[in-house]
């Protein structure tokens, strides 16, 4: 309830996907911070089995946030 805001004329404006977007909680739950590092961890173990230049691709398309063309 500390967190309720009034609806502005600012977000009045704005479409259900981004109005959404501003009541969502972006907190993790425990239980959901714990599966994402569970999951994070997992990532990395797979990563290490890759070779040099496979694991380079996927660093550079999803942590570098690289379009495929720039990629290749």
């Amino acid at each position: 309830m500390d967190r309720e805001q009034a609806k502005t004329a600012a977000t009045a404006d704005r479409s259900s996907p981004e109005q959404v977007a501003i009541l969502r909680d972006n907190e993790l739950t425990p239980a959901a911070a714990n599966v994402r590092r569970e999951l994070e961890e997992r990532f990395w173990v797979a990563l290490e089995r890759l070779g040099d230049d496979e694991r380079e691709i996927i660093l550079m398309r999803h942590y570098e946030h690289l379009g495929n063309a720039e990629v290749a």
